[in-house]
């Protein structure tokens, strides 16, 4: 990925006074993305500076008007970008948490694993000891009637 094409896209958007969350989605976007990006606030910026001027000299009331109206044209495209930025993040946070509930489940279903495994081995342990413990004391029995002989 290209870092200067990514700063340059990130001054651009700091020079036209974008929100700041435009700048959070730069090292998620690809290549052809920032190009893009990069061309179309440039050249939204020109016109924007050629028409401010224009207007600004030939009619000073359209001027102010036109600001007005592009500042809620602004807020307008903020809002929407903040309602697409809330609507991915809800999206991740969906994957997210169906990533966390999978690896709970399979931590769950690993622990049961083990612990089945720890009663298994416990059981076979027990039965050992018993089988031993009998033997032990069968053995004692047996030594007791030689000795009495």
């Amino acid at each position: 990925m290209n870092e200067d094409k990514r700063q340059k896209l990130l001054q651009i958007i700091r020079d036209m006074q974008l929100p700041p969350e435009a700048e959070e989605t730069i090292p998620k976007l690809s290549d052809e993305e920032v190009d893009y990006l990069i061309s179309v606030y440039t050249d939204v910026d020109d016109y924007q500076k050629q028409l401010e001027e224009y207007v600004r000299l030939t009619n000073p009331e359209e001027y102010k008007k036109l600001n007005e109206e592009y500042g809620k044209k602004l807020e307008e495209v903020d809002d929407e970008y903040n309602t697409q930025m809330e609507k991915l993040q809800e999206e991740e946070d969906v994957q997210l948490d169906a990533i966390d509930a999978k690896a709970d489940r399979e931590i769950d279903d690993n622990t049961a694993k083990i612990d089945e495994e720890v009663n298994r081995v416990e059981a076979i342990s027990d039965e050992l000891t018993s089988v031993i413990d009998s033997e032990v004391a069968g053995g004692e029995d047996t030594a007791s009637d030689v000795s009495s002989k």
